[in-house]
C-alpha cells in the first residue's frame, strides 16, 4: 500500500478506481450529471498526471537535484576498503533465468569498473530476496560481476537486507563481523538517483561512504530534450519521486543523516 501511495503509477489507479467506484454511486443515487463529471474529472487527472510526469522537462526538474550528490568524483584517498553495491531488482523474480532491469545493469558496470579501478579490494553485493522462493537482484548482479571479470574470490553476499535502511544494517553488521575497511571509506554502488538516501542510511550507522553513482539521468549544464512524453521520462520522475518519499520518510524516522 505504501508504495502505491508514493508511485505515479498509483495515484493514477487510485484516481482510476475512485472514478469507478464514485462515478456509479452518484448515478444510482439520482446524480448523473455529478457522476459522469466525477468520473470524466477524477480519470481526466489520471491521465494529466502521467502526460505531466512523462515530460523531459518535468522529469529533469525532480531528477536534477537528488542526483547532484553525484557531481564530485569519488574522494577516496589510496583505495576503499571495500566496495559496495546495492542489489536491484529483477524483471520476473519468479522466473528461474530472469534478468536484471536496468538499474541493475547499470550498477553492476559501475561495480566492474569500481573494481578494475581499485583490483585489491573485495567487491560486497547486499540485498536479499522481496519474497522467499524468488530470485534475487543480488544473486543476478553477483552472477553478471563474475562474467565480467570480477575474480569470484572477490565477491561477497550480504543476503538479508530487503530495503536500504536494511542494506546499511547488514553492510556495518558484515563488516564488524569480518574485519574489513576498518579505518576506510566503503565504496558505494547505487542508482544516481537513489544515492541521496543510501549515503544517508550509511552514514547514519557511522559508516564513511562515498557514492560511486551509476545509472545517472542528469548532468550540471545539460538540459533536457524535448516536450513530448515518453515512458523513459514517467519512470524517471516515478523513480524521484519515490526517491524523495522514502528519504523524507528516512529523515523523519532517523533512518538517514541529514544534510549538513
Amino acid at each position: 500500500m505504501r508504495d502505491i501511495l508514493t508511485d505515479p503509477y498509483g495515484w493514477a489507479l487510485l484516481a482510476v478506481l475512485g472514478a469507478l467506484a464514485a462515478g456509479p454511486l452518484l448515478v444510482w443515487r439520482g446524480r448523473r450529471a455529478a457522476g459522469c463529471l466525477t468520473a470524466l474529472a477524477l480519470c481526466g487527472a489520471a491521465a494529466g498526471e502521467l502526460l505531466l510526469l512523462g515530460m523531459p522537462p518535468v522529469a529533469h526538474a525532480l531528477t536534477a537535484p537528488l542526483e547532484a550528490v553525484c557531481d564530485e568524483p569519488p574522494g577516496v584517498p589510496g583505495s576503499p576498503g571495500v566496495i559496495v553495491v546495492l542489489g536491484a531488482g529483477v524483471m520476473n523474480s519468479r522466473a528461474p533465468r530472469s534478468s536484471l532491469g536496468p538499474a541493475g545493469l547499470a550498477r553492476v558496470a559501475e561495480a566492474a569498473a569500481a573494481a578494475r579501478r581499485w583490483p585489491e579490494v573485495p567487491v560486497l553485493v547486499s540485498g536479499g530476496r522481496a519474497r522467499p522462493g524468488r530470485v534475487s537482484g543480488a544473486d543476478r548482479m553477483l552472477a553478471e560481476l563474475e562474467r565480467l571479470g570480477v575474480a569470484p574470490e572477490r565477491l561477497f553476499h550480504e543476503d538479508r537486507a530487503r530495503t536500504t535502511r536494511g542494506n546499511a544494517v547488514r553492510v556495518a553488521l558484515w563488516l564488524e563481523e569480518h574485519g574489513v575497511a576498518a579505518g576506510r571509506p566503503i565504496a558505494l554502488v547505487t542508482s544516481a538517483v537513489h544515492m541521496p538516501r543510501a549515503l544517508g542510511a550509511f552514514r547514519e550507522r557511522g559508516l564513511e561512504a562515498v557514492p560511486v553513482c551509476a545509472e545517472r539521468w542528469t548532468w550540471p549544464g545539460v538540459p533536457a530534450e524535448g516536450l513530448r512524453p515518453n515512458a523513459e521520462s514517467l519512470r524517471r520522475s516515478s523513480a524521484a519521486i519515490h526517491e524523495r518519499f522514502g528519504l523524507a520518510w528516512y529523515r523523519l524516522r532517523g533512518y538517514a543523516e541529514a544534510d549538513d
